[in-house]
This record gives structure tokens, C-alpha cells and sequence, in this order.
């Protein structure tokens, strides 16, 4: 920033007026000194720098001019701040002149919610490519994306605990640990206006307010000692100031099972390093699912609080059968004159939406959907006549489905020559391609009515 020399230099050095902040920075030789916005100029910039000639401590450096207090091999590390890259608020009251690179971006919401341990029994979105579910080697797993179990009746939605809530991240901005909670949405089009809310959950913990109800200091969960009510000035308790009172940040009701004035809350809490939502849905209904962060914003600048992007995580998931049960054909029969874009299984549609994209053709968005598959599988369907119909690829290379499921594959009943199907009775078979299935196949029938 303007006047945000950073140096090498011991605790309360001074350059003019302002008192210098100690951070280290490291360059490819060794430790230097650094901060400076750069340039360009064509001598002082007549900033809070111009006794920069005259300091001895700077000058017995090498350094006589702003132009060079920066080298361009520098980068660094500090404790608190983490990586900076010379953009962020320098938080001094000052328009900061910045190091001429269009690089700035706004005040950042917490990190993206995301499983980044192995968890048993549940996948990763991370392992999402297309319609493809890769699966991991034995004793692996992928991390990084929002964990996700799927029951005959449940999509689980799991994350880390310290993807959100990682004790080293420090809002750039305000200089704080300013997570406050979760959100889970859903939504049938992955766009962030169409998400639904499903749950919140928050930190509980407590600021001075104002009478509108605006944030004058930062939260904290511990308040014994601090009146109810006393005169804020500057973020602090003050002898003057704005009259403001204790109250709660947003919903208060933490993240395990507890209860508030009598109501049960469900929780999230699911062990030491994760949290888990579980939700009962109709099966074989994909919906987008998505977890987001957000904090509690900066009462200093009056920011208000920032939150993730649903489609940053989301994931399109449904519950979808379990390999345990014989492989079945919904729905049997399919008639093609019914109306399944009116409701299907609990009034849910079932086909022919419009994603909007320009692969939607109504009459080419039949679907039917074989459930109860094994994990890696390949569907065969025949004629009574034994003429291969159509092959249908599931979690393995030339699988074209537009949602992640390890246990069911759809077809939308165009033949190998991209023909619809005529009415009949058909045979399928499914072979087992998983490492234990040793390539069995399991048969069956199905009838399409027109």
C-alpha cells in the first residue's frame, strides 16, 4: 500500500509517521526486506516514503528509492496473513495505489466446502468426469470436491471440518477468522439463482449491534465480562461512541444436535473431522446438491457477509439403488404416451426437462432407468430375436450420463443407429466389470408400450 513498507526491520521501527508492522519476506538467495509498491514513477511518489534517503537503516540496504525496495524474484510466507500477493486492503485508511497489475479481486467468503480425507463408504465429486464415476485404487480415494453417500431412499452430503474452518486461513480483507456457518441447497438447474435452502447452520456466538441491527464488532463466543449493552467505537468497547447491545449472530444454533428454546435442531456434526447432512428424497431424481461457507462480513468497513457460490461444489446426485438387490428396470412398463414430465413417483418429473442445453430434444429425452447396478458395469439390451439393440456404457469410458450415480444407468431408448425404439418386449443382460464382480452377468426383460 502507499505507506505499507514492510521490512525486516525490530518492532516499531518508523519511516515519517507511520509505524511499521514486522513481516519477513523471502527472496530465491536468502531473507530481505520488501513491501513497497513498486512504481511506476519517475522518482518519489511524495507518499509516506519520501525520508526514504535519509533513513539509515534502509539506506545501509542498498535502498535509496522506492524503485527497488521490491525485487522480482520476491515472494513470502507470514504466520497469520499467508500468501499475499501486494493486492489485498492494506488497512490504512488510504487509497492504496496497488503494484499496477490488474490482479485485484473483492473480499473472498471462506474456502469451498469439500471432503479432503478419505471417508469410508462415500465418494467424491472430485471423481466426477462427465457422467463417469472413477473409482479409486484400493486404499485411495479422490479428495477435494463435496462428499456424497446415496441410499435407496438418501443423498448423504459430507465435508471436512477443516475445509471451511482452516485454523491457518485469514480473511485477507479483515485480517480475521470470520467463518460463521454452512448452507445446503439444492436445486433442479445448476445456476445460483434456481438453489433452494435445505438447512443453515452457524456458529454460536454473539457482537454488539446497533438498533438496526447492524454489526459493530466482531463475534465472539465467550461473553462473560462484557455488559449487555455499552458504547462501541471502532470495533471496541469504548467511552464513547455508537450505544449498541449484545445479540446473536444469525440463527445461533451451532452445528451439532441441540436444542434452543425448546426446539430440536438437527445437526451436521458427524465425527472429529466431519460433518454430514443426510436427506430423504425420491429415488432416482437427480438434483443438483451443494454446500456453501460464509462468514460474518467486516463490521469495521461495513462489508456484509460473504458466502460460496452454490455451483462451486455442487454435485448432481440421486438416491439411486444398491448393487446387494437384483438389477431392475424403472419404469416397467414404459408407456410412451404417459405424461412423466408431469409426475412420476410422488409428483417429481421424470423426463424430457429442458436443461436449457442444445441437446434438448423432447422426443429424444425418453428415459428409462436400470437401477441396482454394480459399480462398473456394461448393459446390453436385445430383441426377442437376439438383435443387439443398443450398448450402454456405466462408469467406464463411453459413459454419457449428465449425473453421477454408482448403482443406476438411464437410457433414453434410442437404438445403436439412433432410432427410437418400437414397442416390444426386450431382454438386457449387465456385466459385471469391477474387480470382484469377475464379469458376471445377471439378465432380465422389460416392455415398451406405444
Amino acid at each position: 500500500g502507499e505507506d505499507g513498507l514492510f521490512s525486516q526491520t525490530p518492532p516499531g521501527f518508523h519511516i515519517g509517521v507511520d509505524s511499521i508492522e514486522v513481516i519477513y519476506f523471502v527472496g530465491s538467495g536468502s531473507a530481505i526486506h520488501a513491501g513497497w509498491y513498486k512504481g511506476p514513477d519517475t522518482g518519489e511518489q511524495n507518499g509516506m516514503l519520501d525520508t526514504i534517503r535519509n533513513n539509515p537503516y534502509l539506506n545501509s540496504l542498498g535502498i535509496v528509492k522506492e524503485d527497488n525496495i521490491i525485487p522480482g524474484n520476491l515472494f513470502y510466507s507470514h504466520a497469520r496473513y499467508g500468501y499475499w500477493d501486494m493486492g489485498w486492503m492494506a488497512n490504512n485508511g488510504r487509497l492504496d495505489q496497488g503494484d499496477g497489475l490488474p490482479d485485484f479481486t473483492g473480499p473472498p467468503p471462506p474456502p469451498i466446502p469439500a471432503l479432503l480425507h478419505c471417508e469410508p463408504e462415500t465418494e467424491n465429486a472430485a471423481a466426477m468426469s462427465g457422467g463417469i464415476v472413477k473409482f479409486a485404487l484400493s486404499g485411495e480415494c479422490f479428495i477435494g470436491g463435496l462428499g456424497y453417500a446415496l441410499t435407496e431412499t438418501e443423498v448423504i452430503l459430507r465435508w471436512s471440518k477443516k475445509s471451511a474452518e482452516n485454523p491457518d486461513y485469514i480473511d485477507p480483507f479483515s485480517r480475521e477468522r470470520d467463518f460463521e456457518g454452512y448452507r445446503i441447497h439444492y436445486a433442479d438447474i445448476n445456476q445460483d439463482a434456481y438453489y433452494n435452502l435445505l438447512g443453515e447452520y452457524d456458529r454460536v456466538d454473539f457482537a454488539y449491534m446497533d438498533d438496526k441491527d447492524s454489526v459493530m464488532t466482531y463475534p465472539v463466543a465467550d461473553t462473560s465480562g462484557m455488559p449487555p449493552c455499552h458504547y462501541v467505537a471502532n470495533g471496541a468497547i469504548a467511552d464513547s461512541g455508537v450505544w449498541g447491545c449484545l445479540k446473536a449472530i444469525g440463527n445461533n444454533i451451532g452445528f451439532a444436535d441441540t436444542t434452543i428454546e425448546g426446539v430440536f435442531h438437527k445437526g451436521i456434526v458427524k465425527n472429529d473431522s466431519t460433518y454430514e447432512f443426510r436427506l430423504t428424497t425420491p429415488s432416482l431424481y437427480p438434483r443438483y446438491y451443494a454446500v456453501t461457507a460464509y462468514d460474518f462480513g467486516d463490521p469495521r468497513s461495513g462489508l456484509a457477509s460473504q458466502s460460496t457460490r452454490p455451483t462451486a461444489n455442487a454435485a448432481l446426485l440421486a438416491p439411486a439403488g444398491t448393487p446387494k438387490k437384483p438389477v431392475r428396470v424403472v419404469p416397467n412398463p414404459y408407456r410412451a404416451y404417459e405424461d412423466y414430465t408431469k409426475g412420476y413417483q410422488g409428483g417429481v418429473k421424470w423426463e424430457n426437462q429442458n436443461d436449457g442445453t442444445t441437446e434438448f430434444y423432447a422426443q429424444q429425452d425418453r428415459r428409462i432407468e436400470f437401477t441396482n447396478l454394480p459399480k462398473q458395469c456394461l448393459i446390453r439390451v436385445y430383441t426377442v430375436a437376439g438383435d443387439l439393440v443398443q450398448i450402454i456404457p456405466h462408469n467406464i469410458i463411453g459413459d454419457l450420463s449428465h449425473w453421477a450415480s454408482p448403482s443406476s444407468e438411464a437410457w433414453d431408448l434410442n437404438s445403436r443407429n439412433r432410432q427410437q425404439v418400437v414397442s416390444g418386449i426386450y431382454l438386457f443382460s449387465v456385466e459385471d466389470l469391477t474387480d470382484e464382480g469377475g464379469h458376471n452377468i445377471e439378465t432380465g426383460k422389460f416392455v415398451i408400450i406405444r
